[in-house]
């Protein structure tokens, strides 16, 4: 799972991985492979999931706002481009993955900064206090700010690790 990098449009800067979305109140953003075991070479399908506990849908995400999805596996340091495996919002999933040899893997998922969210100022010191964000509600109260709805400009970054093929302790350590 994941937060997203806000940065607040305007005077305020928040620095600490969040999101906020207005369908789902959700906060959590992930790459759901069918399997996270499979065999070599053998495609899975995948979604884009946001939610949090029960609250869980398949992600909005358009296809031109992930900027990067990659798969650094055994000895593939620099990362195997993915991107043209998504096909977000068909029927089925959001897009199939195959891990060419046996080992572990990591897959990461990026989008760009084009999201937005613009909540009340009530709404907004709130998710700061509930979310854990002490410096930037302080820096509001700092500033005079505790009365100003805000808007938010985000991105999405999520990872999941996948085996193709059974564990091999001492392949991994090599």
């Amino acid at each position: 799972m994941s937060r997203h990098r806000p940065q607040s449009v305007g005077r305020f800067c928040v620095s600490t991985l969040i999101v906020v979305t207005g369908t789902a109140h959700a906060h959590d953003f992930w790459v759901q492979p069918q399997a996270f075991q499979v065999q070599p070479a053998q495609a899975t399908p995948l979604t884009l999931q946001v939610g949090h506990g029960p609250y869980r849908q398949r992600s909005p995400i358009a296809l031109q706002r992930i900027v990067r999805f990659q798969a650094f596996g055994p000895s593939d340091h620099q990362g195997a481009d993915l991107h043209g495996a998504l096909h977000p919002g068909d029927a089925t999933g959001d897009g199939d993955v195959a891990l060419p040899r046996a080992g572990t893997y990591l897959l990461a998922l990026e989008t760009d900064n084009g999201a937005q969210s613009h909540l009340p100022s009530l709404r907004f010191n709130d998710y700061l206090t509930v979310e854990g964000l002490t410096p930037a509600l302080e820096r509001r109260r700092r500033d005079g700010r505790m009365d100003v709805d805000e808007t938010e400009i985000y991105s999405r970054h999520a990872k999941a690790i996948m085996q193709a093929g059974p564990f091999d302790a001492a392949a991994q350590a090599s």
